[in-house]
């Protein structure tokens, strides 16, 4: 039996091993051994999806945000994507909130780790999951669906500290919408530096690791 359970565990740990690295997970099926946990363990992503669902940052081509100018480029950025392919929505995306300026949560908030909504990023500027947070938003007043988008929070070996990205599925591929890269990249390119921790979207959360998730979107993912 002891044996039995050996070769089990044996079995799980390099599936996980095997997975760590892949991409994203398709619909809202997750390969194993990912394992989905209740998005209402996760009070800051739930507040912030919980905002936008009573007061949309994105309502078509028109963005709640003070500042006119900024309301004005979502704008012409709108209207230019409306009709543009999945693709080409996230690229200009990517490029369109990179172009924000990067905060440290302790300088903006007076925190450790605020999740803001994409009105607040606008605004203010954020740290890396108030960049993904608000491309996820974005893309979703697009028209892409949230089976096919995913925040994830990854380890970034490079730096040694939490990191958070966005990734989206287009034309069978995992592309990653990062606020340290202009370009976007393949998930699969980022591989040897980005650990996942855990994937979210509006409705469910995905874990990695015993509590990562749970630690990461709660507590902190820890700023690049």
């Amino acid at each position: 039996m002891r044996l039995l359970s050996v070769v089990i565990l044996f079995y799980c740990m390099s599936v996980l091993l095997s997975c760590a690295g892949g991409e994203i997970p398709r619909r809202s099926k997750p390969t194993e051994p990912l394992m989905r946990v209740g998005i209402e363990r996760f009070s800051k992503w739930r507040r912030v999806c919980e905002s936008e669902r009573s007061r949309p940052t994105f309502l078509g081509n028109k963005a709640d945000v003070p500042d006119s100018a900024v309301a004005g480029a979502w704008a012409d950025l709108h209207a230019k994507l409306s009709d543009a392919s999945d693709i080409v929505k996230i690229r200009e995306i990517n490029s369109f909130f990179n172009k924000f300026p990067y905060m440290d949560d302790r300088d903006m908030w007076g925190v450790e780790d605020h999740w803001s909504a994409p009105r607040e990023l606008m605004a203010h500027g954020g740290d890396c999951e108030d960049f993904a947070i608000a491309k996820y938003f974005a893309l979703r007043a697009l028209g892409m669906d949230a089976d096919s988008l995913r925040i994830a929070g990854v380890w970034n070996k490079r730096r040694g500290t939490g990191h958070a990205v966005l990734l989206a599925m287009v034309d069978g591929r995992c592309w990653v919408l990062d606020n340290l890269a202009e370009e976007l990249l393949l998930q699969e390119e980022t591989r040897r530096y980005y650990i996942p921790q855990y994937y979210t979207n509006e409705h469910n959360v995905w874990r990695w690791e015993r509590g990562a998730a749970e630690k990461q979107a709660s507590g902190g993912v820890g700023a690049d």
